[in-house]
């Protein structure tokens, strides 16, 4: 479990969230923005974590069932 801005990420998103922060930062979000696109992502894992979803299996069907 790796904690990124204030947003826990622990499911398949996790080795991943931090440089995705990073980028948002290099792109010049402000910090509050930045915060609210990883609490997506970090609801997108939780999501991926309990319906067995892998990053290899993410797909444009997968996504819409999220």
């Amino acid at each position: 479990m790796v904690k990124v801005l204030r947003s826990f990420v622990r499911g398949p998103l996790e080795p991943h969230v931090a440089g995705f922060a990073e980028q948002l930062r290099r792109q010049g979000y402000s910090r509050a923005s930045a915060e609210q696109h990883v609490c997506f992502i970090a609801h997108l894992d939780r999501w991926m974590q309990g319906a067995g979803v892998g990053l290899g299996d993410l797909s444009g069907q997968v996504l819409d069932r999220y």
